[in-house]
């Protein structure tokens, strides 16, 4: 029986901007993967319907949102039906343990023009910094916190 199978803290929905991350989002997809978690990743999903309420659905039921930031991803958020920005604002409304993953040289205080309402306290999140140079480095870092954040939540319930 797999880890996430056991706890239901275990479960990641991985948010990001298609153009800007998707391919570091699946690297980190198949890490959490490969490490026992049961992570969610739109582009991985076999599902027909209506996708707003899918990706509503699966932000609910997972405990932990990755939000994969590289610079300029949050421009479109100031656009009301930006899919990055629909994605935050749900897991902020459903308070699931927001990690932002900051990719190479992104900063909150060059892109905090492009949040308003609610999406302003993104910064206030603490965020992980990811670099391609060392991105398993990275990787082993965001699963052993993500691991840890789990275990402390089991001792909570």
């Amino acid at each position: 029986m797999s880890q996430s199978n056991l706890n239901p803290n275990n479960m990641i929905f991985i948010s990001y901007r298609g153009s800007a991350s998707s391919g570091d989002a699946l690297l980190i997809w198949e890490r959490l993967k490969s490490e026992g978690f049961d992570a969610y990743l739109d582009k991985k999903d076999e599902w027909l319907g209506r996708l707003d309420w899918r990706l509503q659905e699966q932000i609910k039921t997972r405990s932990h949102f990755l939000i994969v930031l590289a610079p300029d991803s949050l421009q479109l958020c100031l656009e009301s039906e930006d899919w990055v920005k629909q994605e935050i604002e749900w897991a902020m409304e459903n308070n699931r343990n927001i990690v932002p993953i900051l990719m190479d040289g992104f900063k909150f205080r060059e892109e905090q023009v492009y949040l308003s309402g609610i999406l302003k306290n993104l910064p206030k999140f603490k965020g992980i910094p990811l670099y391609h140079d060392y991105f398993d480095e990275g990787l082993a870092k965001i699963t052993r916190l993500l691991r840890q954040s789990c275990q402390e939540e089991e001792i909570l319930l």
